[in-house]
């Protein structure tokens, strides 16, 4: 019993955590989902219903009730969560701005409204009403803000002035009046709304009700402090391997199509010319590619495609750049000209020239006559 107190315990053992385990962080838990936007691909009928087609829902002609609805939970969700911390204060900080509409479904219906009326206008207008929210908010910031203490709320509650107008408080008419106590049928409906007016957001609060990303805020930004210049693309002026354009490649391809017109014109049925047999779209592509100085490789995959531009091999007497041929003591004309990809070529073949039709291959049933295997021939 004198030793008993350098007995092991299994229990303390396993317990006890190495210093490098004490100085590792502990996880953070993971924040509630955010709730998802409802007028994401929102569009307006001429029947002044809406169609909503997104990832996550498709709707046809609901009728504008319905998307105030849909607007209504969405709102109740937002007032149930908090805004996340602000960026520049150097610990978790979180706004509390949207529990204002907790119980105060009077107020969230005129928000809703103001959200639908936002989204109805056009583009440009959506795009001045934001800039002039932007401009508003940025008068009210305070310089001397501490950040450690939150957010700074700067943006007032977009509200319907029409909605307030046309409806009363619930809980204040016969019709509405069910006996039961709700915080703000305490509260006389001058009295809320102006609460509902005094009552300023946080920034995040204001572009997720109005789904404003962060892409389109740098823009608005850039309105909202004078910068009218347009911006530009990171590519936008560059020029490609040759300096080459595709408008050349597309009107050989035109004048090639346009011959074959010409040539089988006499095969016209109700304002299509029908091909014959021995002509497809591959060998006319094939074709073509040659005249250019091309040699297309084949892929022989169940699809049977053709291979893309990187894989293209030249003719013999064709080089892939003028500066080849001319090293070489060749000439300009014997540099492969520009040329498209099998699948550019189907889509301008079936853009501009659709009533040209091809019979179709061997054993597709695209042909009404029947083909004898000995003679590899159609008869009819």
């Amino acid at each position: 019993c004198c030793h008993s107190h350098f007995s092991t315990n299994p229990t303390v053992l396993t317990s006890a955590r190495t210093p490098a385990e004490r100085a590792k962080p502990k996880p953070k838990p993971k924040p509630p989902p955010k709730p998802e936007f409802p007028l994401i691909g929102l569009r307006k009928r001429k029947n002044e219903n809406y169609d909503i087609e997104s990832k996550s829902q498709k709707m046809k002609d609901i009728s504008r009730d319905d998307v105030i609805t849909k607007l209504n939970d969405f709102i109740q969700q937002l007032s149930h969560t908090t805004c996340p911390c602000n960026r520049d204060a150097r610990k978790m900080t979180t706004c509390t701005c949207m529990k204002f509409l907790e119980d105060k479904p009077f107020v969230v219906e005129s928000v809703s409204n103001a959200i639908l009326d936002y989204y109805d206008l056009p583009a440009l207008q959506r795009k001045h009403y934001a800039v002039e929210r932007l401009r508003y908010a940025e008068i009210g910031k305070q310089e001397d803000h501490n950040a450690m203490s939150g957010p700074q709320r700067i943006f007032t509650l977009p509200l319907s002035y029409s909605y307030f107008e046309q409806h009363d408080l619930p809980g204040t008419t016969e019709e509405d009046d069910d006996g039961e106590d709700s915080s703000e049928s305490n509260v006389n409906k001058q009295e809320l709304i102006g609460q509902a007016f005094k009552h300023r957001i946080c920034s995040h609060a204001f572009h997720t009700i109005h789904y404003i990303s962060q892409a389109r805020l740098q823009t608005l930004n850039k309105y909202s402090s004078g910068d009218l210049s347009v911006g530009h693309h990171g590519n936008a002026g560059k020029k490609w391997a040759g300096g080459k354009k595709y408008s050349e490649a597309y009107d050989s391809l035109r004048d090639t199509l346009n011959m074959l017109t010409e040539e089988y014109r006499q095969y016209e049925k109700n304002d299509d010319i029908i091909l014959p047999l021995q002509i497809s779209k591959r060998k006319v592509y094939e074709r073509w590619q040659n005249e250019r100085g091309w040699k297309v490789t084949r892929r022989w995959t169940k699809t049977d495609l053709l291979d893309i531009g990187e894989n293209w091999e030249v003719l013999p007497g064709f080089y892939k750049t003028e500066e080849e041929a001319i090293a070489n003591g060749g000439d300009v004309r014997n540099a492969a000209k520009l040329a498209v990809s099998w699948t550019l070529f189907l889509r301008f073949w079936s853009t501009e020239f659709p009533h040209l039709k091809t019979q179709g291959r061997v054993g597709k049933g695209m042909y009404g006559g029947k083909y004898d295997f000995e003679k590899k021939r159609y008869y009819t």
